[in-house]
């Protein structure tokens, strides 16, 4: 055994020595496995049903639609990205998205955006991958399903199961300091003691 293995297997507890001094040696005799596969085989689906070059996302869903369940308020934290470094000051908030569910049915989604002091808040926009699915005006609105791209979320139900499943972004357009800005962030569901 190479000296170095002894040093280090002084250093162990002794009653895990014999162990580890089996693993030293039998390391060092152990052959190499070698497998063989066509790279034509390797395949791999996207995650969420979204990549971010989709060009033409149709939408299926609608005509079968049986409601929503499931969380009525999301969240997002938005910040302005490196790119947008010219400001002195960071510029960044939170946007809330609170579902007024009736039965199954998603009636209306409020919004309201709470920016640093000084922001002003031109626009929200939710994007399904690259795709905007919708985009209001103002700090304090409500989505109904005649805003919806149709080609993204034929109605709320919709547009809450991809809130819910993370394939969601918010993108608040405003000004700071006479610079205009744009901070993004994922949606997700609210915590449960912010509901």
């Amino acid at each position: 055994m190479p000296e170095d293995n002894k040093k280090v297997l002084d250093q162990i507890d002794p009653a895990r020595r014999e162990f580890m001094k089996r693993l030293l040696v039998g390391a060092a005799f152990a052959a190499p496995v070698v497998a063989t596969f066509s790279i034509d085989a390797l395949t791999a689906d996207p995650a969420y049903g979204f990549s971010p070059n989709t060009t033409n996302i149709t939408n299926q869903v609608c005509a079968g639609d049986a409601g929503y369940v499931g969380p009525t308020s999301f969240q997002s934290h938005v910040s302005v990205g490196p790119i947008f470094a010219l400001l002195e000051n960071r510029v960044n908030g939170q946007v809330t998205f609170n579902a007024e569910v009736i039965g199954s049915t998603v009636e209306l989604i409020d919004v309201s955006v709470s920016m640093v002091p000084g922001a002003t808040v031109l626009s929200v926009s939710i994007l399904v991958g690259p795709l905007t699915a919708v985009t209001m005006p103002g700090s304090f609105f409500s989505i109904a399903s005649s805003n919806l791209d149709t080609k993204l979320a034929c109605d709320l139900d919709e547009l809450s199961d991809l809130m819910a499943s993370g394939d969601t972004f918010c993108v608040v357009q405003g000004t700071f300091a006479g610079k205009k800005f744009s901070a993004t962030g994922p949606i997700v569901a609210a915590p449960a003691s912010q509901k």
